[in-house]
């Protein structure tokens, strides 16, 4: 499938920093029968490119919550969990730190039209592509199998922290 993707100047940048971040231990774990939610290689691969391109939003709009799709933020969850890494990795893409705010029963409610604008934003930098990654809660819905696990999650990046 031949795919399009809009690159200004300000987004091949953040592109290129974003692309140049080591993501292969978090797959690894990620495809893990027995410590991680063991996702089919391909799954982590296809995630991994949306968390990659989450953050690039994130660093186009520093005004936005951008809001991810529960399987990226389980991948981003792993990511925050290396604190060195995570705290590296944000001051090179945002120059500084990019914070988490869970949503959901005894927490902040989820800003539902946060949801829609990221997927606006998403299209308008990526329409080519799919957003099955921002939608769906579990892999089942893509890859059905023994492979599968549950990922519910609500959040967004906060960029008042």
């Amino acid at each position: 499938m031949a795919t399009t993707t809009i690159l200004t100047d300000d987004l091949r940048s953040t592109a290129e920093r974003v692309e140049r971040l080591d993501f292969t231990g978090i797959k690894a774990y990620m495809c893990d029968a027995s410590s991680g939610p063991h996702w089919a290689r391909h799954i982590a691969n296809e995630v991994e490119l949306e968390y990659r391109r989450f953050l690039i939003l994130n660093a186009l709009h520093p005004d936005e919550r951008i809001v991810p799709g529960p399987l990226i933020d389980d991948f981003w969850h792993r990511h925050i969990l290396d604190t060195v890494a995570y705290q590296r990795d944000c001051a090179e893409i945002f120059g500084h730190f990019l914070h988490h705010v869970p949503c959901g029963p005894g927490m902040e409610p989820m800003d539902e039209s946060a949801r829609e604008r990221t997927l606006e934003v998403y299209e308008d930098h990526f329409p080519a592509w799919e957003t099955t990654y921002w939608t769906v809660s579990d892999v089942s819905h893509i890859d059905p199998g023994p492979t599968t696990v549950p990922v519910p999650s609500e959040c967004y990046s906060n960029p008042d922290m």
